[in-house]
């Protein structure tokens, strides 16, 4: 998956909105379909071990990212990819993630990462 994403945005001018747009689509829908069962267990895994210790109700999280730098002399990354919060539930918060995974690759956050 990764190396076609890479594919898919290589030689890519931020210049040109529309081929940005048609190429973090592209993006979008490689990640958003990707087979991520393993990491959807140990999802699934996390939320409940944290809902039983925190009591018989599903807890509310949020599901967000973190940019690896927060702010940079020329740049500062908040509000880059989507958040979600207040998510309850197994297959709310995977889909949660989801939704966030596929925000890296929205038109705003693949031209903020092209020199």
């Amino acid at each position: 998956m990764v190396d076609a994403i890479r594919a898919e945005l290589d030689g890519l001018d931020s210049g040109d909105t529309a081929d940005v747009s048609r190429r973090a689509a592209a993006s979008r829908a490689d990640h958003v379909v990707a087979d991520a069962a393993g990491a959807r267990g140990r999802d699934r895994g996390a939320y409940r071990a944290l809902s039983d210790r925190t009591g018989p109700q599903r807890v509310a999280v949020a599901v967000r990212s973190s940019a690896t730098c927060e702010r940079l002399s020329d740049a500062s990354f908040a509000g880059e990819h989507d958040s979600y919060l207040w998510v309850r539930g197994d297959e709310s918060v995977l889909e949660s993630v989801r939704r966030l995974l596929a925000s890296l690759f929205t038109d705003r956050a693949v031209s903020y990462r092209v020199p």
